[in-house]
């Protein structure tokens, strides 16, 4: 199984009459099938974060390919 970052956008309906539904967009995880389908994701938007700087810059690098 593999994954990677993608931008995903989640639309949640407004309970106010006539108020436009909310629109925003995160970075999730994104994991895969073996035939290359996407299967799963995070429900909630991921952060960068890592041990070191250089794992945390690898981290960033990887959410900018996102896009």
């Amino acid at each position: 199984m593999s994954w990677n970052h993608r931008v995903l956008c989640k639309v949640a309906r407004s309970n106010i009459a006539g108020r436009p539904p909310e629109v925003c967009f995160g970075i999730h995880e994104v994991y895969y099938a073996a035939d290359g389908t996407p299967e799963r994701c995070t429900q909630e938007p991921v952060a960068p974060f890592g041990e070191t700087p250089a794992i945390l810059r690898a981290e960033v690098r990887m959410f900018a390919k996102a896009f």
